[in-house]
């Protein structure tokens, strides 16, 4: 990719929260921030039952 491009990772805290968002130069550290938050929202999952 060229110097400009840029990789988004969007999420909600919760139902009904605006939109965070964080950007990433790199698409790797993007998706490892995409990981972490998937684990987290399950680790949260699991925790409410």
């Amino acid at each position: 990719m060229d110097k400009n491009t840029t990789y988004r990772v969007t999420w909600r805290e919760t139902e009904g929260d605006a939109l965070t968002f964080h950007d990433f130069a790199d698409e790797a550290e993007a998706k490892e921030f995409y990981m972490r938050l998937l684990l987290t929202g399950a680790i949260a999952a699991m925790e409410a039952r």
